[in-house]
């Protein structure tokens, strides 16, 4: 009996082109709710840009790619990019010109606009962020998350030789998130089934991007949106419709949830 569900956001519960959560999956979360299934966002946002799920009362919260775990309003875990690595990566980007968005605990900047960076959040329903002098604030705040627009051979070539304990999970191959090592959704996803303790079979997940492998690998029950890539659909044990078309509702109801 599955008694958890881990959802990613972007091209899963909402998709690109629509700016929020549809009335239908709405319903399906809903009739969740009401048997007492826990709902989890697993995001590669931070808090403060999940804006686009009409303030859905989700039991839990990954964010940022697992950098910081919540359930029920408390904190599990909280684990930001090592110094060095945080200087070294505000540095790169600005000497290769690249966009470079920083995730701080309260707050969002950037440190130059460019034509990937604006497509980018146009695609998510993101505004710009504030541009701000990066290596600065780098060096005396803590940043949880990175996001770099560079593309996959730019991140390769300039960015994982230097730095040391990150990962660059990605979802779109024009950019990439940057997150401690040590968190992924996939380590995300199990600290929150410890701490309900829960077992892999109670547990589902719907993702479609890169970033959600390790979700989807964790849990019993996964379901990859059908607007995934190959790669993604293989960790799936559910292929869904695409997410503009209520595939997440429709899904649920395939596997009897609803």
């Amino acid at each position: 009996m599955i008694k958890a569900i881990f959802f990613d956001i972007d091209g899963t519960l909402v998709g690109f082109g629509h700016s929020e959560i549809s009335d239908k999956t709405v319903r399906a979360l809903d009739e969740l709710r009401s048997r007492g299934v826990r709902l989890i966002i697993s995001s590669g946002r931070c808090k403060q840009l999940i804006t686009n799920v009409r303030d859905y009362p989700f039991d839990g919260y990954i964010t940022m790619n697992g950098a910081i775990v919540e359930y029920g309003g408390k904190t599990i875990s909280s684990i930001p990019i090592d110094r060095d690595d945080a200087v070294r990566i505000a540095e790169l980007s600005d000497s290769h010109g690249y966009a470079c968005a920083a995730i701080f605990s309260d707050f969002i900047g950037v440190n130059m606009e460019s034509e990937t960076y604006l497509r980018i959040n146009r695609k998510i329903h993101i505004k710009p962020f504030p541009i701000i002098n990066l290596q600065a604030m780098v060096k005396e705040r803590e940043v949880y998350q990175y996001t770099v627009y560079a593309s996959d051979k730019d991140i390769d070539r300039y960015y994982r030789p230097l730095v040391r304990h990150v990962r660059f999970p990605s979802w779109d191959p024009s950019f990439s998130d940057v997150t401690p090592d040590s968190v992924s959704k996939g380590l995300a996803t199990e600290a929150v089934m410890r701490y309900l303790g829960l077992s892999r079979e109670e547990t589902a997940a719907f993702g479609d991007g890169g970033n959600d492998i390790p979700m989807l690998d964790a849990v019993g029950t996964a379901v990859a949106m059908g607007n995934s890539s190959p790669e993604v659909k293989e960790h799936a044990t559910l292929i869904a419709e695409d997410a503009d078309e209520d595939g997440v509702a429709k899904a649920m109801l395939s596997l009897g949830l609803v």
